[in-house]
């Protein structure tokens, strides 16, 4: 008995043969033959349509920021450049009158340690902690109304935030600062 790797060569070697059968010595398919041409003249008089790609529409303009399209009659699409009004974004809020009020730098001294609380405008500051010639500070947000003062902070290693929220007191250039029962006061540092 033949083995079915043979009797499968043999088929595929069979059934490619006489592919290139309908080329001529000049290069003309089988198609392009005088009797293949007159087997195509008997049967279609027409040469059939050859087929167009398809229209793709056109693309959308990319729209910028303050820019507005004005779709104009007979004419492509014009755009124009917005105005911006001038002010403070709109999610930003400007700082209250209490806000403004604490922006700047607050320290206070306690033994050999001195704490410099820096707010700064857009609720960011840090809390510096300094002994010596070493110093360390600390990233935080705060916000204020007419008493409170909440100062945010975030854990560097596990990104739990802090919330101190204690209850303030601006006299002159004293601020002081009532938190979780402890009592400081804070001067102004002069810049």
């Amino acid at each position: 008995m033949k083995s079915p790797a043979l009797i499968i060569a043999a088929a595929l070697l069979w059934m490619g043969c006489g592919k290139g059968d309908d080329v001529s010595k000049d290069g003309a398919y089988g198609k392009d033959s005088a009797s293949a041409k007159k087997h195509h003249d008997a049967t279609d008089q027409t040469p059939s349509p050859v087929p167009k790609p398809p229209e793709l529409p056109a693309p959308k303009p990319k729209i910028k920021p303050n820019v507005v399209s004005i779709p104009t009659r007979g004419t492509p699409t014009k755009t124009i450049t917005t105005r911006t009004t001038p002010g403070t974004p709109e999610n930003l809020e400007p700082p209250s009158t209490a806000e403004a009020a604490l922006i700047g730098s607050w320290t206070f001294k306690q033994g050999e340690f001195v704490y410099t609380i820096i707010l700064e405008k857009e609720g960011h500051g840090k809390v510096r902690i300094a002994t010596g010639d070493q110093k360390a500070d600390f990233p935080v947000t705060w916000t204020a109304d007419a008493s409170n003062l909440t100062l945010t902070s975030k854990d560097e290693k596990t990104h739990a935030e802090d919330v101190d929220k204690g209850t303030y007191k601006l006299d002159g250039e004293h601020l002081k600062y009532d938190l979780e029962g402890e009592h400081f006061t804070f001067t102004r540092v002069k810049e």
